[in-house]
């Protein structure tokens, strides 16, 4: 399976990256999100590492991003009564493609759970959605379904037209412009999705920022962190009677924020 995971160096041609390729890519490159907890940070920041862990879909310890929104959700209602549950977003250059094994339209997990039959054939395989790691796909992605970066951000398509026997792009572009109740996937079937097998070093050529709670701001591992590597640490404050899954639409906002902030928006 490792193999499988890793994919090519070089895909083949499949329908949707052979349509796709066309479209020249943003000019701007959003940044690369991974969501994690602050008890998940904590070993992050001292081992120096983003190691890969278990993924039930391919069968492999593997790490996933999501291309400028941090589109993770807290499966259940953790509440936060103790600081460790709390989310925290990790913001990565484009560098980290460079370590990269596989790229996606969208979250593998809810196509191999079967939330996206309502505009699937049974007979489509995830492999030909998918998009090699270079050639700056995600920008181009964004250029053919959105137009730009703030309609990606947002969730908004264009309009497309011309896409006779392009079924592939039928998919992504119905998926894209179905209404948030339709079927039983959420919007991150909106988010280009990014697969990485290696440990990523949790240094400057790879890491930009993070978003932390207010509880962790003191804690000696975030600013000795922070002080050697020297990237941007937003802040939220956070209340221990709210389960971390309240807290999405206030991730995006701040890294929303910080995207403005850097000029991707």
């Amino acid at each position: 399976m490792s193999s499988v995971i890793a994919g090519p160096s070089t895909l083949p041609d499949y329908p949707l990256n052979d349509w796709v390729k066309q479209f020249p890519p943003q000019g701007k490159s959003l940044r690369w999100v991974h969501t994690t907890n602050a008890l998940a940070l904590r070993t992050i920041l001292k081992s120096g590492v983003l190691s890969p862990q278990q993924c039930p879909v391919f069968k492999a310890p593997l790490t996933y991003m999501f291309y400028g929104r941090p589109a993770y959700r807290f499966k259940g209602h953790v509440y936060m009564q103790q600081s460790f549950a709390s989310p925290v977003v990790l913001v990565f250059k484009e560098e980290v493609l460079a370590l990269s094994s596989r790229l996606f339209p969208f979250d593998t997990g809810a196509f191999d759970g079967g939330r996206y039959k309502k505009w699937l054939d049974e007979q489509m395989k995830l492999d030909s959605f998918e998009y090699p790691t270079n050639n700056d796909m995600q920008g181009r992605h964004v250029t053919a379904f959105y137009g730009e970066n703030s309609n990606y951000w947002h969730g908004d398509g264009i309009e497309i037209k011309g896409i006779a026997g392009e079924f592939e792009v039928e998919v992504v572009k119905s998926m894209i412009q179905a209404a948030p109740s339709e079927g039983d996937a959420d919007d991150r079937r909106l988010s280009i999705e990014l697969i990485i097998k290696d440990e990523i070093p949790m240094t400057s050529d790879y890491v930009e920022a993070m978003l932390i709670p207010t509880t962790l701001a003191d804690a000696d591992f975030v600013r000795k962190f922070k002080n050697e590597v020297g990237l941007h640490v937003m802040q939220y404050r956070a209340s221990k009677n709210k389960p971390a899954i309240e807290y999405q639409a206030l991730l995006e906002f701040k890294i929303e924020e910080y995207h403005a902030l850097v000029g991707a928006l």
